[in-house]
């Protein structure tokens, strides 16, 4: 390279297609005893309405069942009692 000369640096090309990872959010995570067997499962939900003692319906397989709300409880990322990704959402309260 002669005096004077200039390199040229490397071009860094980024993907502006590519999703942002989602931010850290709080969830809400229902224990819900569901009614069909008596098995307790979590199920996550936005509704802040949903209270204790609420009967709701949550996914089943390809189907759905209902089931009684029996804790509610918010959880940052750091401390989800299960991996978001595994944990169903609940459909909605039952009339």
């Amino acid at each position: 390279m002669m005096q004077g000369d200039l390199e040229q640096p490397d071009t860094v090309e980024f993907d502006t297609e590519a999703a942002a990872p989602e931010p850290a959010r709080d969830v809400y995570f229902c224990r819900v005893s569901l009614l069909s067997n008596g098995k307790t499962e979590y199920f996550r939900t936005d509704d802040q309405t949903i209270k204790r003692g609420d009967i709701v319906t949550v996914p089943d397989g390809e189907s759905t069942t209902t089931g009684v709300v029996v804790s509610i409880d918010r959880y940052s990322s750091s401390t989800y009692p299960q991996p978001l990704e595994d944990t169903k959402e609940i459909i909605g309260l039952t009339k």
